[in-house]
């Protein structure tokens, strides 16, 4: 119970702006626990979300659509954000492997970064208001989005080598462990079984939409970088909340209507 906690102190440090890791010893095996509080995490950005749409009635629909939009980037400190620009800026910069790598350990941010970002920001915007006109946003749905992304994101740095022998991606790829692995597939498992049980068509979609996407990132990254980076799974996690809700909105649209 105590690894737990310092596991969960550890995550929350790490994944949000909470500062709750600072006396927690970091292991490499602590570390890497923390991959199965990402899909957690997930829960708990929607569960706090909640709290915003019990006020929905309070605001018009374009604000609304902004907390929604805001409220998991500032909690979690922006981090994933960033990988997505350095990505971004990496890819956009049409070099060879080794110049891209460079770019990703670069801290400044170029003009392609920017653009990726508020391209980016204005796509799930769009998907988040268009949802919202359209249909209920509940804390289910917001589960089946924040962790679906995170879920995503686990996966590949369980299930895809490094881009190289140092960084982040490395360091928690060097303490997973079986049972961590197979605690990742019962988080899969339970996952999908909430989302069966709010609808068996959407979690059809859902797990189609997921796969496709954890498949063509990781191609991606494996072209681009030779593999993933601490930055390729901030891009990851970015990038799959924006897809999935789209996804939701386009469901709402064209089958539920």
């Amino acid at each position: 119970m105590k690894k737990l906690i310092e596991i969960i102190k550890i995550g929350l440090s790490f994944f949000t702006i909470v500062p709750a890791g600072k006396r927690v010893e970091w292991t490499e095996r602590k570390v890497a626990g923390t991959l199965l509080f990402l899909p957690v995490l997930g829960g708990v950005l929607a569960f706090l979300l909640s709290g915003v749409i019990k006020g929905e009635e309070l605001f018009s629909p374009l604000v609304f659509s902004l907390l929604l939009l805001f409220t998991p980037i500032i909690i979690t400190g922006g981090l994933h954000l960033d990988g997505w620009m350095d990505v971004s800026d990496a890819y956009f910069s049409h070099r060879n492997r080794e110049k891209k790598l460079a770019i990703l350990s670069d801290p400044n941010v170029g003009a392609f970064a920017v653009i990726s970002l508020l391209v980016l920001l204005s796509f799930r915007f769009m998907a988040i208001y268009e949802l919202v006109r359209v249909a209920e946003v509940s804390f289910p749905l917001l589960v089946m989005i924040l962790s679906g992304a995170r879920l995503s994101s686990a996966f590949l740095l369980m299930y895809t080598k490094s881009a190289k022998e140092s960084g982040l991606a490395f360091y928690f790829q060097s303490g997973i462990t079986p049972p961590i692995k197979r605690g990742f597939w019962i988080e899969v498992l339970l996952f999908f079984g909430v989302c069966a049980f709010v609808s068996p068509l959407l979690c059809f979609v859902l797990g189609g939409a997921l796969l496709l996407y954890t498949f063509c990132a990781r191609i991606f990254f494996h072209r681009q970088f030779g593999g993933i980076t601490g930055d390729s799974i901030g891009a990851t996690i970015e990038g799959g909340e924006t897809f999935l809700w789209i996804i939701m909105w386009l469901f709402q649209l064209f089958v539920m209507a």
